[in-house]
């Protein structure tokens, strides 16, 4: 079944092990909101803290710091994003209702981002797909990783993708670039996350927002394009960031339902509000600088716009996105 639509409603949940395993947990959330207004489990001892060691091509070996699993879910979660397309926001979510539900939120890029390795050191790394374990939520992805299919976890997980309007993700990711995009705690010197990112906006200080889009048009493309066997997957639901970011709670809520995580409305509602953060005048020097979507608009020139659609155009389509 080839996805074309965004907006393609989840499965209904068959009777499962991870199914009934849901219903206890949703009576449960629904006893203890009358007095959780805001649909937070109540206070806990912190989880202990185990090391996920990741040994990548060339023998390096890397350490995140994740909480342990509770052991009380034999499946795992997986949130795919692009960069520059809402994928911090997503992100964020998925670590506060992956703590709501005890399930740790393991923010795989964000940790080797951390560890000063630079994405192009992982992507294609199968060691990566063979750490995955049940009773996690895996996210922190901004492209699509194919050897993950050899991780029978990977391959059984629900997973959510959240995409945007490349020409607009491109815009954003100008002005990350120049601006605002953070660098890694530490520094492994030459070759590393740092040292790159620092390369580039170097580079992206002497060039236009349409030169910008245009030379990274074709990668971006590519990162698209490596979702799109993604969506026979019938584990997996899209959303699209132009009908999630101005209305999240419908968003949030569709996310877990798929998940076959509870949804309880006083939950919902606080994340909502936490995150709904939509700048009412347009600032390059903050992190979320614009939400608004068609943004590309207002800074490309017109014959930019028309090269990028032709660039996107057949890629996008499968996303439910019309250039022309």
């Amino acid at each position: 079944m080839n996805v074309k639509a965004a907006a393609r409603p989840a499965r209904a949940a068959a009777k499962t092990p991870r199914a009934k395993a849901a219903a206890p947990a949703a009576e449960k959330v629904q006893k203890t909101e009358a007095n959780n207004p805001e649909g937070e489990k109540p206070a806990k001892a912190a989880a202990p803290m185990e090391a996920l060691k990741l040994v990548l091509k060339g023998g390096r070996e890397v350490e995140i710091d994740v909480p342990a699993a509770s052991g009380e879910k034999d499946y795992a979660i997986f949130v795919l994003g692009v960069r520059k397309s809402g994928s911090t926001l997503l992100n964020k979510i998925w670590t506060k209702s992956a703590r709501r539900m005890s399930m740790p939120f393991v923010d795989i890029g964000g940790g080797l981002f951390k560890k000063d390795v630079r994405a192009g050191q992982w992507a294609d790394d199968p060691g990566i797909a063979s750490a995955f374990k049940p009773g996690y939520v895996y996210g922190g992805f901004r492209s699509a990783y194919l050897h993950f299919e050899q991780s029978p976890v990977y391959k059984s997980a629900k997973k959510v993708l959240l995409v945007r309007d490349p020409r607009d993700a491109l815009v954003s990711q100008y002005f990350s670039t120049l601006k605002t995009h953070s660098l890694p705690p530490e520094s492994s010197g030459p070759g590393g996350a740092s040292d790159q990112l620092l390369r580039q906006r170097e580079a992206a200080q002497g060039m236009s927002v349409d030169d910008y889009v245009l030379m990274n048009a074709r990668s971006f493309r590519r990162t698209l394009q490596e979702y799109v066997p993604l969506l026979d997957d019938p584990e997996l639901q899209v959303f699209r960031y132009e009908d999630i970011i101005l209305d999240k709670g419908p968003w949030i809520h569709k996310m877990l339902k798929h998940t076959g995580l509870p949804a309880p409305k006083n939950f919902i509602e606080h994340l909502t509000n936490e995150f709904n953060v939509v700048p009412t005048v347009e600032n390059p020097n903050q992190f979320v600088r614009k939400v608004t979507p068609g943004d590309h608009r207002d800074k490309l020139k017109k014959p930019t716009i028309e090269a990028l659609n032709l660039i996107f155009g057949d890629v996008a389509a499968h996303f439910g996105y019309k250039f022309r």
